[in-house]
């Protein structure tokens, strides 16, 4: 017999998880080292090297950056900037600044 957990359990992710906006937004201290991020890009500020990302599965729904809660996460990023409306893996950390939640990454690559 297997005995499923309730669905209000959340496991910790490990880097072979790819985790979605939403569910980071939803549940930030179940992640914790390095993680995979799914996103699409909703902004860019290449003054501040910050870009926003919203829940990659909502975009895919609605075709805009501006749909659904309207909850942007913001990603700290030295390197060259994705495109708006471009769907992401971003590899990085779950941080917390005087704003709130902040993902550091250290890799956005386009999603395959």
């Amino acid at each position: 017999v297997v005995i499923e957990p309730p669905s209000s359990i959340v496991e910790p992710a490990t880097l072979n998880d790819v985790v979605q906006v939403d569910a980071l937004a939803e549940h930030p201290d179940h992640f914790k080292g390095e993680i995979v991020l799914r996103a699409a890009v909703a902004g860019v500020n290449e003054a501040e090297k910050v870009f926003g990302v919203i829940d990659a599965e909502e975009f895919e729904t609605c075709g805009r950056v501006d749909c659904g809660d309207g909850e942007i996460l913001p990603v700290k990023f030295a390197g060259k900037f994705p495109k708006p409306k471009t769907i992401v893996r971003i590899t990085g950390r779950v941080a917390r600044n005087e704003k709130g939640l902040i993902f550091v990454a250290e890799r956005v690559e386009p999603e395959p």
